[in-house]
């Protein structure tokens, strides 16, 4: 079964050309109301989650450029669209490093907002 929307929406002009923002948000709100779209994006990522080999070890290492490479108002760093989504899987299986990631966010709000205190 193939979604004839979902094709459209892939075919916009502007994925070429770097402008597909609106393109971006119209294919995620598709995706989020299509059931036959939605149960593939949970099939895909249920396979990228099993091929990938991503160690608890490699994703602490990129949770510093993963937390800025998801800041669009200060991208620091650019991590590819592979990289975010394997530290996003990762993170939503794995309590652990999701618990790390929460506590780089923490003291990187509490810094940012010139909270830290100096021991």
């Amino acid at each position: 079964m193939r979604c004839e929307t979902l094709l459209h929406l892939l075919n916009i002009d502007g994925w070429e050309n770097g402008k597909a923002s609106v393109s971006r948000s119209a294919l995620s709100a598709h995706i989020h109301t299509c059931p036959v779209c939605h149960d593939k994006v949970v099939q895909l990522a249920e396979a990228l989650a099993i091929d990938s080999a991503l160690t608890c070890d490699l994703c602490s290492r990129r949770l510093p450029e993963y937390y800025e490479a998801r800041r669009p108002e200060y991208p620091l760093v650019e991590l590819s669209e592979v990289e975010m989504l394997e530290v996003s899987i990762h993170l939503s299986s794995c309590s652990s490093c999701r618990d790390v990631y929460d506590e780089l966010v923490l003291l990187s709000e509490l810094e940012e907002r010139d909270e830290m205190t100096e021991p």
